[in-house]
């Protein structure tokens, strides 16, 4: 019984996370990048340390300036690319924030009832310690 309501409550969980994600999630194309917090965030994912800025102060593609010799200009289909990446990774790990806190829940309420096995609590301290 406690193995068909885990299973039922992850399934459930499993379906909001994956509505949610759809309808917040979005794949980067060449004008996201016009949004300087998204240009910034794929530059800053290319390469460690300040090896970028921009001219004027003005946080656009066509403005970039490159402070490090090592590295060379992005095309904006790269940084497009590697956008769609990070965008990706955060979904994923929002899919998996849902997930466990609805396992957490089911097993908070099998903790309240007294119907618990030794495995939720495992389960529920490796859930609040995130390992």
């Amino acid at each position: 019984m406690i193995f068909k309501t885990l299973t039922i409550l992850g399934m459930f969980a499993i379906a909001g996370a994956i509505l949610f994600v759809n309808q917040t999630s979005v794949t980067a194309d060449e004008e996201q990048l016009n949004d300087s917090d998204n240009l910034i965030t794929a530059l800053a994912a290319l390469h460690p340390g300040p090896w970028f800025g921009f001219k004027d102060g003005i946080q656009a593609y066509e403005n970039i300036e490159i402070y490090d010799p090592q590295y060379s200009l992005p095309t904006k289909s790269e940084l497009s690319d590697l956008l769609n990446e990070i965008i990706e990774e955060r979904n994923t790990r929002a899919i998996n924030d849902i997930v466990l806190d609805g396992e957490r829940q089911a097993i908070e309420s099998r903790l309240k009832d007294g119907t618990y096995s030794d495995s939720d609590i495992v389960r529920y301290l490796r859930i609040l310690g995130d390992f």
